[in-house]
């Protein structure tokens, strides 16, 4: 499986939902079985660095670092008793380094508004998420309507127990280039009252709190994107693919505020270009490489 296509089974059968989950303070146990600082939503600021690779089958490689930025613009919108509103921005710049002969950078945006509708009937076990995340994907240079993209998701979560759940749906992701739609299925685990466990299909996120002050995670995922790039009077889309598998921990630092560390691997990477027509530039494997993440949070809660 490319991961490429895996990426709606990591971004939607959980974590699009964890995104829900994370956010909806209104209804937060309608979406996740406790409020805890694993779990809490949260300001989030993140910068991370992934080492050169080099390619499978020609002389070159490439590396990049990223900065990430997700924030909640308002509490939960409490529309009835059944249902609520959520809304957010992200922000993502990546800065990859490229090396084919000759060296360029390229600077890369992904910036969101972020729109998650949440529902569920009193004494019901089922919770229903739909989420709509219209956004700019660009190098910043000549920006047309090329460089915009928008992802849809319909999701639920049916609680079986006070320790576990299952959750799934289905994603739609559409750029200029084309339209995706997948299903994904996953569950909630929560085994004891310091840990639990978070499966996509293909990913696995879990946390362990020992204590008041630190958490122990382990993390496995989609981590690349596509955006749209101006080049020389031409409008190309350049695909990032490299699937992460981390452990990290997280020290409460006062109040509010926590401060993560994260080391880890980066597998089946790939990078493509193609034209906005769909013609093939360059397509190349990569081998493995190594990456780490520093992570500074303000829980809401």
């Amino acid at each position: 499986m490319k991961i490429k296509k895996a990426l709606p089974l990591i971004c939607f059968s959980m974590t699009s939902l964890s995104q829900a989950d994370k956010l909806a303070s209104v209804t937060a146990s309608d979406f996740l079985f406790e409020k805890s600082d694993a779990t809490s939503p949260s300001y989030n600021l993140s910068y991370t660095i992934a080492s050169e690779v080099d390619f499978d089958n020609v002389s070159g490689d490439f590396s990049y670092e990223r900065i990430k930025l997700n924030l909640p613009l308002s509490a939960p919108i409490r529309i009835n008793s059944n249902t609520s509103l959520l809304v957010g921005f992200a922000y993502e710049y990546t800065n990859l380094d490229l090396e084919l002969g000759s060296s360029f950078e390229e600077d890369l945006i992904d910036t969101r508004l972020n729109f998650r509708w949440l529902y569920k009937r009193p004494g019901s076990n089922w919770s229903w998420s739909l989420g709509l995340s219209p956004g700019l994907v660009t190098d910043g240079n000549n920006i047309s309507s090329d460089d915009f993209a928008i992802n849809y998701n319909l999701g639920f979560r049916y609680k079986v127990s006070d320790g576990f759940a299952w959750t799934g749906g289905v994603f739609v992701s559409s750029n200029s280039k084309e339209n995706k739609v997948f299903p994904g299925i996953g569950f909630q685990w929560k085994p004891t009252d310091d840990t639990q466990l978070d499966f996509t299909g293909i990913g696995l996120k879990g946390y362990w709190q020992p204590s008041d002050n630190w958490i122990v995670r382990l993390n496995s995922g989609f981590n690349g994107g596509i955006w749209n790039l101006s080049q020389d009077g031409r409008n190309l889309d350049l695909e990032l693919e490299s699937y992460q598998v981390s452990l990290g921990v997280e020290r409460h630092i006062g109040g509010k505020w926590w401060l993560g560390a994260h080391a880890g691997v980066t597998l089946a990477n790939e990078l493509e270009l193609e034209t906005s027509a769909g013609n093939e530039i360059f397509s190349e494997d990569a081998e493995e490489g190594l990456f780490t993440r520093i992570e500074l949070k303000a829980l809401i809660w």
